[in-house]
């Protein structure tokens, strides 16, 4: 037999080669990750910048385009450091020129914010006359199919692609990572992983990608005006008049301020998400009519007489009469009380019946579609109102309980404990009619259940609501609006079996009617006659 010896020998050889290389591969990609420098994926060079989590200032400061040349980085890092050290001592003396920021009580880093989140006294002034900082930045949580985490996030700018898992390579010293895509203007970042009515969204500024136990969040930082743009056609037309859409400008950018002064999620410095939530955003792509509204009123927000930010809430359709903002019951700490008599709930309910079951010609949007509507449900499914009495309770216990018909106390809104329910009647409604409490009656107690979303998603039961021009329109989680008249339909033994709903309207009904704003805005008003409408108080 021929000695093999030799080719062991050098299979081992070559062995120890190979493992020292593959070595010596991983250790200067892993200095490159940590460093921020490039990545190598099988379509291209991209760069992904590990941000240390001290705190949420400078942050653009230090974020780098997808491949971008390292040696250009290098030396525009040791530029901005020569001229921090030359401007020390000026910055100790004047603040930054920045973004403004409400006080946030409670907030343990709002001195490490403050200074990002500076201004200038004139601008306010420069605000109202439409002249805007162009460093302004929002910073919006964008949600995929499991709400705020992502188990994986996709992105692709230009030809270049890359995958971030809870277990990438740049997670190795930092929960937190910044990209963002080129160096040259208008560039994006499509997210691959989100799907939505437009496809996948693509985003300009900068992505962050935060790693938590529960997967991944993912913020992307914009300009305010960028932001109003990618707002615009998810939450109108783009098909409405110009007027209108710059009406709609006006509030998404006022609402926007309004919430970077009370942030939705502090824990990340964001004002918003993208959601109905607050505002949708980049669900539908931009077009040229919302862009050009968006510009013709760059900066423009309204505000009380105070200075401060006016609660600039839409809604799509009115019944002819609007709402104030307690039909949310915001901030309340106790339980709303009833306080009408049996004979002046059903003179209320009465008039409202009345009123909503006419149509007046001289309303905005008396011909469209919602204006009126109305919903029957032949066999209710008595466990599934009280299910759902029980998802809302969940979310405020103060607007939503049951009581012992026996003694008063409080009660489990279930159908073992209260039996079958004997009627459902509105109890109390706010200005304009709007619906307030619905009383659950059963056999053995009552479930009160005060608020205007609480009561839209109470008696939905899934099915069609037939709309004014006689088409249908599919409810799954929420009734239309609670301007609403609501009669119930008894057996013979008093049970009710099932219920009829006369309504009028979609949406919350405060703040601006978009279709009502439409109307307008066909019939010769601009913009600010709009708004002038709708926010006079």
């Amino acid at each position: 037999m021929r000695n093999r010896k030799p080719y062991i020998f050098l299979a081992a050889y070559f062995l120890m080669i190979f493992l020292w290389l593959w070595y010596c591969y991983r250790q200067v990609q892993k200095a490159c990750v940590e460093a921020g420098h490039t990545a190598q994926n099988e379509n291209g060079i991209l760069e992904v910048i590990p941000w240390q989590e001290e705190g949420f200032d400078d942050r653009e400061e230090t974020s780098y385009p997808i491949g971008e040349d390292s040696k250009e980085r290098e030396e525009e890092e040791s530029e901005k450091s020569n001229t921090k050290e030359e401007t020390a001592a000026e910055d100790k003396e004047a603040p930054t020129q920045e973004s403004e920021k409400g006080e946030e009580d409670g907030d343990s880093s709002e001195e490490e914010h403050d200074n990002r989140h500076q201004e200038e006294d004139g601008e306010e002034d420069r605000e109202n006359n439409g002249e805007r900082e162009e460093t302004e930045k929002i910073r919006v949580v964008l949600t995929g199919t499991g709400g705020l985490y992502h188990e994986e996030i996709l992105l692709e700018a230009g030809d270049e692609s890359l995958e971030i898992t809870a277990k990438s390579p740049y997670f190795e010293k930092t929960n937190v990572i910044r990209i963002r895509a080129g160096s040259s203007e208008g560039e994006a970042l499509r997210v691959m992983s989100l799907n939505k009515s437009c496809g996948h969204p693509s985003y300009q500024g900068v992505l962050e990608i935060r790693r938590e136990e529960a997967g991944l969040v993912l913020i992307n930082e914009v300009s305010l005006e960028e932001y109003v743009k990618g707002v615009l056609p998810s939450e109108m037309p783009s098909s409405y008049p110009l007027e209108a859409l710059k009406a709609q400008a006006v509030c998404a950018r006022t609402y926007a301020k309004m919430k970077m002064e009370n942030k939705v999620y502090p824990q990340y410095d964001a004002a918003v998400d993208d959601t109905t939530a607050c505002q949708v955003y980049r669900n539908l792509e931009t077009a040229a009519q919302g862009d050009l509204a968006v510009d013709e009123t760059a900066g423009e927000v309204l505000r009380r007489e105070d200075g401060s930010y006016m609660e600039c809430y839409y809604y799509s359709t009115s019944c002819g009469r609007g709402a104030e903002v307690s039909v949310w019951h915001g901030g309340e700490t106790q339980r709303p009380a009833l306080i009408k008599s049996q004979e002046e709930i059903d003179l209320m309910n009465q008039e409202f019946f009345d009123y909503i079951s006419q149509i007046y010609k001289g309303h905005l949007e008396a011909e469209d579609a919602f204006y009126r509507w109305d919903y029957s449900v032949k066999e209710a499914d008595q466990k599934e109102i009280f299910e759902r009495c029980r998802n809302r309770q969940g979310v405020n216990e103060k607007l939503i309980w049951a009581e012992s018909r026996k003694d008063g106390s409080p009660c489990e809104i279930t159908k073992e404990k209260l039996g079958n329910i004997m009627d459902m009647s509105i109890v109390e409604r706010q200005e304009g009619g709007v619906g307030d409490c619905i009383k659950i009656s059963c056999e053995n107690g009552e479930v009160y259940v005060w608020g205007e979303y609480n009561i839209r998603h109470v008696l939905c039961q899934g099915g069609a609501v037939k709309l004014r021009d006689g088409t249908t329109f599919q409810v799954k989680e929420l009734l239309p609006s609670a301007f609403i008249s609501l009669q119930s339909v008894c057996n013979k033994k008093g049970n009710m079996v099932g219920y009829i709903v006369v309504g009028g309207g979609f949406g919350h009904g405060v703040g601006l009617s978009q279709n009502g704003a439409k109307h307008m805005a066909l019939a010769g008003n601009d913009y600010r006659e709009i708004l002038e409408t709708y926010y006079k108080k």
